[in-house]
């Protein structure tokens, strides 16, 4: 959709993608100059894919928030591509996507579409990997749903494999710190896994509303 990171679109109108459509963005950095951005006058209804292109992932910090989407947000992208930015401060970090003010991650509006630089498999936007993130990943278990849900793959569902995220980087905390007392190790967390994954396998295939 852009030549360049750092572009924006400016629409005095308002702004549809289907389920057909890819917005595709262009980040070189965090910084406001170094991404592009869409800037929405009136509403967005948001579906389709999100395609983030990383050109310099060594730019990231963990924390770091870049807004992309500046509208009143309805709806989500189904499809997310572009998640994953390797190793950032030691960690396997991701592009965690947030619709509106939906974490504790002091944004400053609720009318927007964020990318975070996120620990993998940290939902919550905690800057760590815990009991909390497994709670939001077993809730929407074997359904449709977002980042905040436990979607750490872009496919729009949360299953295996973004248990398999959340295992990989269990405990994982920035800035690092000790792990907490108590805090299951993970071969525990492999072991609670497949019981929450045999519990909640009956349970009907459901979108997030």
């Amino acid at each position: 959709m852009f030549d360049g990171a750092g572009a924006r679109l400016f629409l005095n109108d308002d702004f549809e993608q289907t389920s057909t459509g890819t917005l595709h963005i262009d980040i070189a950095g965090p910084s406001a100059s170094e991404y592009d951005r869409v800037v929405v006058d009136e509403d967005a209804t948001l579906a389709g894919t999100l395609d983030m292109n990383s050109q310099d992932t060594s730019a990231y910090d963990i924390g770091d928030r870049m807004k992309l989407v500046n509208a009143a947000v309805n709806g989500t992208f189904e499809t997310i591509a572009g998640l994953s930015v390797g190793v950032v401060d030691g960690l396997h970090a991701s592009l965690a996507v947030y619709y509106e003010d939906t974490v504790a991650v002091n944004f400053a509006d609720n009318t927007a579409v964020y990318a975070r630089v996120t620990i993998s498999g940290d939902s919550d936007g905690s800057n760590s990997v815990d009991v909390g993130d497994l709670g939001n990943l077993s809730t929407s278990w074997n359904s449709e749903g977002t980042w905040v849900n436990g979607d750490y793959t872009g496919d729009g569902f949360i299953d295996v494999a973004d248990m398999g995220v959340l295992a990989t980087n269990w405990n994982a905390t920035y800035p690092a710190a000790a792990a907490a007392a108590g805090v299951p190790e993970p071969g525990t967390l492999a072991l609670l896994a497949l019981g929450a994954a045999a519990g909640l396998a009956a349970r009907p295939r459901a979108a997030v509303s």
